[in-house]
This record gives structure tokens, C-alpha cells and sequence, in this order.
């Protein structure tokens, strides 16, 4: 639960909702009521004169805030404080309620002691935490504070200080599965929980636009690309299992802030893509889908994780003095006898239709999803070619060969018979095996030994 309710159960304790007294508050102008609790800040500016849900909160917690019996109801008491001239802003209270931890020291990764511990306890007790209460304070710990300054409405930094003090022990703070469910979204919803969705498929490379709260289609495509790299299926709605996935992983806030991610601009991006080149790997001038595909490469050659992300361990090794050329690589095995993969592939094909890619060649299309899925797929001498008679069905996220008009794309095949690639256009399609009519077809596999 986030919003100016948070402190109210906590400090009123576990008393029941009443509209007993309706009849008191028929006999005052709730309009003016409304405007008055607005005025001290305890509800939004849609004043309607009706106890309704907004309202009767919004009473409860100038109850708790000066010291009357919380009713949520607009009685006598409550009417002659709110309208006297001597109530208390929820500005004041939070203010005042805030003082005993606004001396407290802050929490931080490296420290020890028996506040960590009860740090740890209070975040167990709420979903955030999953170790042992053992009073240290590490990157579990920083993770568990991270989600929950995240659920609160505080800025994720991982830093338990006095904000994450007053929402943890001082008030009614959201469980991390109640967070998950009111989080969930799809295409056409619109609000906050959407913004922090598209402000975290940023963070972590999917989504390029502006955060406007809109469900629209391109916050759709990056939540099913998000989708396909997590082996979810890619319905391009936030269900509750892909919230999950989202938030709980909070690595990319903790990522260096200088990160080249796709579709970065400037110099920092520029200087990636020279520093690619010189190397040998095949960087575009801007950091588009291709320098992407080239910086995937790198990582690979260089034992590094294939992230497509240029944080600050990939930026350091591509400017040392041992890193390693692009020819210098030896392929191996490709490793795709994984359990899920080829249908992970497909998905990763799928996520990227309709994208303008800017990649090279079709090859490098199919080289793109591989490496975004783990499989370190260098160049074609990994793959031998065999011919399939056009009818033959083949396992979705196999690599093909089709040859129309004399000319041969490569592409990775769907499940239903059809083809993912890179059209001349650049632009990522996908067209049906029966409507393309191929004069040949081919399946290309690892080649032995690999």
C-alpha cells in the first residue's frame, strides 16, 4: 500500500472501518469537509461531498493525526477540530512523527550489528528478505531494502535511512506480494504503477521511450522482449509472474550510472562503438542494434557475461591492454541441448518483430537472438547446412536457410510453419513458409565436434 494512508493501521491499530455515524455527518456540509482536508493535505483535490472510500480515509487519518477516536466518520469532535483553525496538517504530523529517526544513522552495505539485524527481521516479516537475520548487512540485504524502498514510494538506493526506518517500523509499510499484485498491468492502463514499469524495462534496457504512463505498443514489445529473456511467455502483459521477474531483480540498480545501453547517444556511446571497432568487432558509428550485436561479441571473446550492456567491467576490459581481438576467438560448442531453449529462441525472434534493426546482414539477425539467449554463436563455420524438402516441419527456433527468386534468407522458424528475419528493409518480419514458396530450404545445425 502506498500513499498517505501508510500510517494510519499502525498507529490506530487494528480498528474497523465504521460508517456508523452517517447520520452526524448529514447534518454538516461535507463539501466544505472535503475542501478543508484537502487544504491540510489529507486527501487529492476531487472534492465531491460524499462519504465515500477517499473521504472517509482521508477523515481517519486526520483522526489519527490529532488525536481523536479514529471513526472515519465526519462526528462532532472531528467537524469542530477540522473547521476551529487549530488542526494539524498531515504535513505537521508526518513532519513531527518523522523527528525520532530523523537522527538515526543510515544502514548501509558493510554493516553489522544487532540494528542490521533487526533491519533484516522487519524485512523478512514483509516478503523483502529471504537469508538469515545474522546482523550483516550485504548485497542480499541492500537488494531486500532496494524492493522495498521500491513497493514504499522511496528512492531504491539500498540504503536503510531514516525514510525506510519511519515506512518500516513506524508505520503500515506494502508487503512485497501485496506490491506484486497491485503492480500488474496491460496494454491500454495508465498511471503510476504503469510509469515504474516502463521506468524499470528502461533501467534495464528494454524499453527506450518516455515514461508517460501509458500502456501503449511500445511498452508492450519491451515488456514481451523482457518476457522472452526471462523464459516467460511473451503475452506482453505484466502478470503477476512477470512482475516478479522484474523486481525482484534489482542488479541493474546497482549497475555503474554510465552504462551504454541500446540506443544510447552521446560520446560515452560513441566512444564504445570506437573502442568495438578498433578491436574488430563490427560496430556501427551510433550504438544501435548492430554495435549491440558487436559488443555481445566482445563479451563473449572476453569471458565476460553477454549482457549487450557496456557497464563499467565490459567498458575497463574493452580499453585494457589485453583484451581480445575478435579473430582471437576459437568457437566452441554451441550448447543447445538445453531443456526450453530452442522455444526460448523463438521467443527471443518473436520479441524483436517489427524493430528496425540496422543489423548488417540476415545472419546477424539470427546471431543476435542466439547470443541474447545464451548461445555463443560466432559465425556461420559453426553451422553446417542441411536440405529439407519444403514440407518437413523443423522445431521452433531452429536456424533456416530459405532460397526465393534465386536468393537465400536465413531466419529463425516460429512453431506454426513460419519465418523470423532480417527483410532488406532492415526492418525485423516474419512470413509464413507457405506464402513464401521456397525453392529450397535448409537447416542449419552445429557442426560435429561443436
Amino acid at each position: 500500500m502506498k500513499g498517505r494512508s501508510f500510517w494510519v493501521c499502525a498507529l490506530a491499530g487494528a480498528m474497523a472501518l465504521s460508517l456508523c455515524g452517517a447520520s452526524q455527518a448529514e447534518e454538516v456540509d461535507l463539501l466544505e469537509v472535503d475542501h478543508k482536508l484537502y487544504e491540510l493535505g489529507y486527501r487529492d483535490g476531487a472534492c465531491n461531498g460524499v462519504l465515500d472510500e477517499v473521504t472517509v480515509n482521508a477523515l481517519r487519518n486526520f483522526q489519527v493525526a490529532n488525536g481523536l477516536e479514529v471513526t472515519g466518520d465526519a462526528d462532532a469532535a472531528t467537524v469542530e477540530r477540522l473547521l476551529g483553525g487549530e488542526a494539524v496538517s498531515e504535513r505537521e504530523y508526518l513532519e513531527s512523527y518523522a523527528r525520532e529517526y530523523a537522527e538515526s544513522s543510515a544502514l548501509a552495505s558493510g554493516a553489522q550489528g544487532a540494528e542490521v539485524s533487526r533491519l533484516q527481521q522487519a524485512l523478512k516479516a514483509l516478503g523483502y528478505f529471504t537469508g538469515s537475520c545474522d546482523g550483516a548487512f550485504g548485497e542480499a540485504t541492500e537488494a531486500a531494502v532496494c524492493r522495498f524502498q521500491l513497493a514504499n514510494g522511496l528512492n531504491e538506493t539500498g540504503v536503510a535511512d531514516g525514510a525506510v526506518f519511519l515506512r518500516l517500523y513506524g508505520g503500515e509499510s506494502a508487503s512485497w506480494e501485496d506490491f506484486l499484485k497491485s503492480s500488474c498491468a496491460a496494454a491500454g492502463d495508465s498511471g503510476d504503477r504503469v510509469r515504474t514499469l516502463q521506468i524499470w524495462l528502461r533501467r534495464k534496457g528494454y524499453f527506450r521511450g518516455a515514461c508517460t504512463g501509458r500502456y501503449g505498443e511500445a511498452t508492450q514489445q519491451a515488456v514481451k522482449r523482457f518476457q522472452s529473456d526471462n523464459g516467460l511467455e511473451s503475452s506482453g502483459d505484466l502478470d503477476l509472474e512477470t512482475c516478479r521477474a522484474l523486481y525482484t531483480n534489482v542488479t541493474a540498480l546497482m549497475e555503474d550510472n554510465q552504462s551504454v545501453r541500446l540506443g544510447d547517444t552521446g560520446a560515452e556511446a560513441e566512444a564504445v562503438c570506437r573502442d568495438l571497432g578498433a578491436l574488430g568487432y563490427p560496430a556501427h558509428a551510433r550504438f544501435n542494434m548492430q554495435s549491440q550485436l558487436a559488443l555481445m561479441e566482445f563479451q563473449l571473446v572476453n569471458d565476460l557475461k553477454v549482457t549487450g550492456v557496456a557497464d563499467g567491467v565490459t567498458r575497463a576490459r574493452l580499453r585494457a591492454e589485453n583484451a581480445r581481438r575478435r579473430e582471437s576467438y576459437v568457437p566452441g560448442a554451441l550448447g543447445l541441448g538445453e531443456e526450453g531453449l530452442s522455444s526460448r529462441i523463438a521467443r527471443q525472434a518473436s520479441a524483436l518483430l517489427g524493430q528496425f534493426s540496422e543489423m548488417d546482414s540476415d545472419f546477424g539477425f539470427v546471431q543476435y537472438v542466439y547470443l541474447r539467449c545464451g548461445v555463443p554463436l560466432m559465425d556461420r563455420s559453426q553451422l553446417a547446412a542441411m536440405e529439407l524438402s519444403v514440407q518437413d516441419a523443423v522445431e521452433a527456433g531452429a536456424i533456416l536457410g530459405v532460397e526465393v527468386d534465386g536468393s537465400v534468407t536465413c531466419g529463425v522458424a516460429t512453431s506454426d510453419g513460419a519465418l523470423i528475419y532480417r527483410a532488406e528493409s532492415g526492418y525485423i518480419v516474419m512470413s509464413y513458409m507457405s506464402a513464401m514458396e521456397p525453392e529450397r530450404v535448409w537447416l542449419y545445425r552445429p557442426v560435429e565436434g561443436q
